[in-house]
């Protein structure tokens, strides 16, 4: 008898590490991080393939979400910067109060304190007294 059909289909779902690698060029290509990210983590857990390439393509998934997340707080900064600009302090502030203790790169951290504290300054010296 024929396999079911549910099972012929995840068969044929399952990529192999050829199509995942050339899946993941593809996906950075256009753009889509986490679709890259995940076709290199099934490389890298994937038993039939060499070690060398499992451990790179591990390596290239660490580094693509390091890079994702450094992108992410870049964003965010630019965020508290645009809205400093428009005079909204306090919206500025509170994105810098939950992005600083994410922070891992220096020169973010550097300039998103920085920020953080001429913000206070500002708002502080604006209070009544």
């Amino acid at each position: 008898p024929a396999p079911p059909v549910r099972a012929v289909t995840a068969a044929a779902a399952a990529p192999t590490r050829s199509e995942a690698i050339d899946r993941a060029n593809l996906d950075l290509a256009l753009g889509r991080i986490d679709d890259a990210i995940a076709a290199l983590r099934f490389v890298a857990a994937t038993d039939d393939v060499e070690e060398e390439v499992r451990t790179r393509a591990a390596s290239m998934a660490e580094e693509l979400e390091q890079n994702r997340t450094r992108n992410r707080h870049v964003e965010l900064y630019n965020d508290a910067v645009d809205l400093a600009q428009d005079k909204d302090l306090r919206g500025a502030l509170a994105i810098l109060d939950r992005l600083l203790p994410e922070l891992t790169d220096e020169d973010i951290c550097a300039s998103a304190g920085a920020l953080q504290a001429e913000l206070r300054r500002v708002v502080g010296a604006a209070k009544p007294r």
